[in-house]
């Protein structure tokens, strides 16, 4: 009858967990340095999340610990995470909407500047400008300038997004413990609630 047994390192971690058949032998399996393998007539536990006692092969659950270097790789996904939340609450970040808001912003920057030139542009020759005209009611000249004031608006508040994101990274990738990458985190979040609260 096939049995089952547990590899486990040298805190008595199970490592992983496997099935033998009735006639191979214990002391047959392979293992690699620092690895023991315990024979248990108990259910096969859950990998990284039991210790097992090697006298009777019982295993009891234990909380395990992630490694600090794990600990800070999921702080600074929460870190990205934060800022792009961040981001979506200041502009619309549906796939193709950067694009049209960029192409937006040139035709409005093009349009006054060509006004500034003592040109007379056409309208026509700016359908993301004319498009704005036609929903909001503002002549040509009024659109382009709320554009630019909104584009310029943005361009301030994700500098800020973006250095509270990069420092956050940085900030976490150097904290000595859990606690140290938590305290970031927090932080983080206050400072971009903040930023997207108007302070």
């Amino acid at each position: 009858m096939p049995y089952w047994i547990a590899i486990i390192d040298e805190q008595d971690h199970i490592v992983s967990n496997d099935i033998l058949p009735d006639d191979l032998p214990l002391e047959n399996h392979e293992l690699p340095a620092g690895r023991t393998a315990v024979r248990s007539d108990f259910p096969a536990p859950n990998p990284f999340e039991h210790v097992i006692d090697r006298s009777t092969g019982a295993p009891r659950v234990v909380e395990r610990v992630p490694p600090l270097e794990e600990i800070r790789e999921e702080g600074q996904y929460k870190v990205d995470r934060m800022a792009g939340g961040a981001r979506s609450r200041i502009i619309t970040t549906v796939p193709g909407q950067a694009e049209t808001y960029l192409a937006k912003e040139r035709e409005a920057r093009d349009w006054l500047a060509a006004e500034a030139a003592g040109d007379q542009p056409v309208l026509a020759d700016y359908p993301m400008l004319q498009a704005e005209t036609a929903v909001t009611g503002q002549s040509a000249t009024e659109a382009a300038q709320a554009i630019v004031a909104r584009a310029d608006q943005w361009r301030v508040l994700g500098a800020r997004i973006e250095r509270v994101r990069r420092q956050g990274k940085l900030d976490i990738e150097a904290a000595p413990d859990a606690a140290g990458v938590e305290a970031v985190i927090e932080r983080v979040q206050a400072e971009l609630q903040t930023i997207i609260t108007g302070g």
